[in-house]
């Protein structure tokens, strides 16, 4: 089939490890959040205090018992000029790209720190995207701490760095759907 077309949408992008050092704006680079090695091997970024961006038992990941980080290979997948040699070996016309650790920023409690992580998290996949903006499509990531910054970004992120979607992060059941005022505003006719 040699006119078959592939569009991913379902991919993932690992956020640089250095993402927040380079990336967050100046009043917040006191608590950039950095990765570091947890106890079990993972690499993770320690987001406010001391939790990480997931728990640590939490992993995709092997865990391995001589220490080694649990994803070696983890560099590899910052690498946009990589991700499409992949996609051209795996006859992947356009990703559309959901952020990885990126997915817990809604879990951050001070709303302007949130806003200000969605914000660097987004600019960081912008220029990811830049590579090839007809391929990486990325999913920019809103703050649901406060509906009018998440309104402000995602209208950012759409208008400003050509996303194609933005996406709330992991909220763990219905209830909570239905009762965050953020839901509210953005489903609104």
């Amino acid at each position: 089939m040699p006119d078959l077309r592939i569009i991913d949408i379902d991919g993932h992008v690992r956020e640089a490890d250095d993402l927040f050092e380079k990336y967050l704006e100046a009043p917040f680079q006191d608590r950039t959040p950095r990765v570091e090695k947890v106890a079990n091997g993972q690499l993770l970024f320690r987001l406010e205090g001391d939790r990480h961006h997931r728990k640590p038992d939490e992993t995709p990941f092997r865990i391995k018992a001589d220490g080694s980080p649990a994803n070696e290979n983890r560099h590899l997948a910052t690498n946009p000029k990589q991700r499409l040699t992949a996609m051209d070996r795996d006859r992947i016309e356009r990703g559309l790209l959901f952020p990885s650790a990126g997915l817990y920023l809604p879990s951050v409690q001070n709303e302007a720190y949130a806003a200000a992580l969605c914000r660097a998290y987004n600019n960081w996949l912008y220029d990811y995207c830049a590579a090839d903006r007809a391929r990486l499509m990325g999913v920019a990531v809103v703050p649901v701490q406060d509906v009018n910054l998440a309104v402000d970004e995602a209208k950012r992120a759409i208008n400003e760095l050509v996303s194609k979607e933005f996406s709330f992060g992991p909220i763990r059941s219905r209830s909570a759907i239905s009762t965050t005022p953020i839901t509210t505003r953005f489903t609104e006719p």
